[in-house]
């Protein structure tokens, strides 16, 4: 495409200066007396003022025949009268012809002019280009420049095009002061660094440079204009205005599944060539080349009935260039085999269309093979029957409020103090004591017997063997929402599941015995078939688990035990049972001690996860994204905020990151 420009006219224009000199090259001789010449009135004129510009033609003999071309007339001057021929003589007697031209300026500005033609007895002369200068605003040491919009004259919507801003005209490399564009309607536009090169213009000693100042790149939306605003630029106190243009914009041709405009390379790869049922594969499409980047779209590949899409990535990296965007996007389809046998992906090819060429280019389009083998991975959790639900609910010592009758006999033991008889005082704190122990032998031996919803849970594990898992969720879901099936239990198996026994079935870990076993039944291959939507539904809802098990019971038998070897010591001072008060008083600190740190300090995870790349979060402490960990590192997770959640690595960084970023694993 041929560019177009449009030079601007000066609105402030107040005075004139014309400096018309003839150039000739350095060290060069006074020109021959047969070669045409050119003299001028003045060499500065004001506005008001009119300068004259003669040529002179030297002639053989009288009544030769003539012939002077004059150049345009640059749109800083108006010619007032002229040509005025007359014929006159040289200082040594010869003939020759006059040429009289009057001008005056119209607006402040440098041009070179020139040079004038004149034919003469068979022979072409030409004068040497001149430069031309008219002042602004009166100041006679001002000259203003031009500003001017550099752009193709046509264009094709969704096309990727730069658009410069010239200062032209100038005697010296400057840059402005500052540079106003109005909006630009119709395109989308970027501004990108400055693409075009400084221009220079050369006449004898004299330079004329014309430098860029401003590129943006623009994509129309459609068909139709888009007019590029006059720009205003202010620079050594002038301020000059101009450069309005009008590119037009071509229609694309008619295809629903035109993917870009420019000139492109297509490729497309498979991550891996076998999977295993349940596992990951990548489709990746690669573009390469010149075009509108930033608005490209992918073709959809299509792997059939084995697969399934799990998610997008996407990379990319191009600059800005004369032609458009320049480098390579490049998007990956992440696709899960859910059924053995040999998978086809077909990917369609990618259209576009070559800016300046008609019709529609394609690239590529292929289809790509991934076998995929029958899974031989051991579930990692199993259906459990509501006979085994019931056995281990009482497996471990959870929040249980039996162990706060062990309260009552430390109670009575103290009251016995106010018993004046030593005997009968005695005999009060041995049964106190005795009544503590069968309390505390009640706890540990007899399980709680906790109420289950019976008909929702065989309803849940009905919709389990259908492999209903949406209907299994909700009944699942309103048998722990019907009742507190446990005080202060923790209600998500999953994430208490860290090992697996060698039968397959949950291993409890027996700092988490805080599990509520019913949940575990949802967790068979739920989990594996709705990882994020089950998952990390229950990880949004779930409370704060607060330590349960041996500390917890630890922490409540020492505080009575304490109490009663207190009562014990006050009745009878024996130096033993002092010492017995002291060590039951440091096991109790011990005890209460471990459970403010897993309670306040140390919060355990609902999660064990592994990512998949390097994580970017970014930290609570800080605003920028950092690499928190590398490739494959397991971490753990807390808390969930919409599509982000908190994780802790093992390195002491922590952050938020995309959830499907990472990779879960329960039970491992």
């Amino acid at each position: 495409m041929e560019g177009q420009r449009v030079r601007t006219s000066g609105r402030h224009v107040a005075g004139l200066v014309v400096l018309l000199a003839v150039l000739f090259p350095a060290g060069a001789q006074e020109p021959s007396a047969d070669v045409p010449s050119i003299q001028v009135s003045a060499a500065r004129i004001k506005r008001t003022e009119r300068l004259t510009l003669d040529l002179s033609v030297p002639l053989d003999a009288p009544g030769e025949p003539v012939e002077v071309i004059p150049p345009p007339v640059p749109e800083i001057l108006s010619l007032l009268v002229g040509p005025l021929v007359q014929p006159v003589k040289d200082p040594e007697g010869k003939p020759m012809l006059r040429y009289r031209y009057t001008f005056q300026g119209v607006r402040s500005g440098r041009r070179i002019w020139g040079p004038f033609q004149v034919r003469r007895g068979g022979k072409v002369y030409h004068t040497d280009p001149f430069l031309i200068e008219v002042s602004y605003r009166g100041d006679i040491d001002k000259v203003a420049y031009d500003v001017e919009w550099e752009a193709p004259e046509r264009i094709l919507a969704r096309q990727s095009v730069p658009i410069t801003l010239y200062i032209r005209h100038l005697d010296r490399i400057v840059l402005p002061d500052r540079v106003q564009i109005p909006e630009l309607r119709g395109a989308f536009v970027e501004e990108v660094p400055v693409l075009a090169p400084v221009e220079e213009e050369s006449m004898g000693a004299h330079t004329l440079y014309h430098v860029p100042v401003k590129t943006f790149m623009i994509t129309p939306y459609e068909s139709g204009t888009i007019r590029l605003p006059p720009a205003t630029v202010i620079l050594g106190g002038m301020e000059e205005s101009g450069g309005a243009l009008t590119v037009r914009v071509d229609p694309l041709p008619q295809s629903s599944s035109l993917h870009g405009v420019g000139r492109f390379e297509f490729y497309a790869t498979r991550t891996v060539s076998t999977v295993q049922v349940g596992e990951l594969f990548g489709i990746r499409l690669l573009v390469k080349g010149v075009g509108n980047f930033p608005f490209l779209s992918f073709p959809q590949p299509d792997p059939g009935d084995l697969a399934v899409l799990v998610r997008e990535e996407e990379d990319e990296e191009y600059r800005a260039s004369t032609e458009g965007y320049s480098g390579w996007r490049q998007r990956t389809y992440w696709f899960r085999a859910v059924e053995e046998g040999r998978l086809t992906v077909r990917i369609p090819p990618f259209r576009y269309v070559p800016p300046g060429q008609n019709g529609v280019r394609s690239a590529g389009g292929t289809s790509l093979a991934v076998e995929v083998r029958e899974e031989n991975v051991t579930p990692a959790l199993t259906f459990l029957s509501l006979d085994e639900v019931r056995s281990l609910q009482g497996r471990w010592i959870a929040e249980d409020l039996r162990v706060l009758f062990l309260i009552i006999p430390m109670v009575l033991a103290l009251f016995s103090l106010l018993v004046p008889s030593k005997r009968f005082g005695g005999y009060a704190l041995v049964v106190c004591t005795a009544s503590w122990a069968g309390l505390l032998l009640w706890i540990l031996l007899v399980p709680p017997d906790f109420p289950l919803p019976e008909q929702e849970l065989q309803e849940g594990l009905a919709f389990l063997e259908r492999e209903d898992y949406g209907k299994a969720y909700e009944a699942f879901q309103e048998a722990l929402d019907e009742e507190e099936l446990a005080p202060g239990i923790h209600y998500d198996a999953a994430m208490a599941a860290y090992a697996l026994g060698e039968d397959g079935r949950v291993v409890y870990h027996l700092r988490r015995a805080c599990v509520q076993a019913p949940m575990v039944l949802i967790l068979r291959k739920a989990l594996s078939h709705m990882e994020e939507e089950i998952g990390l539904q229950y990880q949004a809802a779930l409370p704060v688990a607060f330590p349960p098990g041996i500390p917890w019971l630890g922490l409540i038998t020492g505080c009575t035990l304490s109490g009663l070897f207190f009562a014990a010591y006050i009745r009878w001072r024996s130096p033993v049972l002092l010492i017995t008060l002291l060590l039951s008083l440091s096991a109790t600190i011990v005890a209460g001690g471990y459970v403010f740190y897993r309670a306040v300090v140390f919060r355990e995870p609902q999660a064990v996860v592994v990512s998949e790349t390097p994580l970017q979060a970014v930290p609570e402490e800080e605003g920028r994204r950092l690499q928190i960990c590398p490739a494959g590192t397991a971490v753990r997770t807390d808390y969930l905020y919409q599509d982000y959640v908190r994780v802790h690595t093992g390195m002491g960084t922590s952050g938020w990151v995309r959830r499907d970023t990472l990779q879960w694993y329960i039970g491992r």
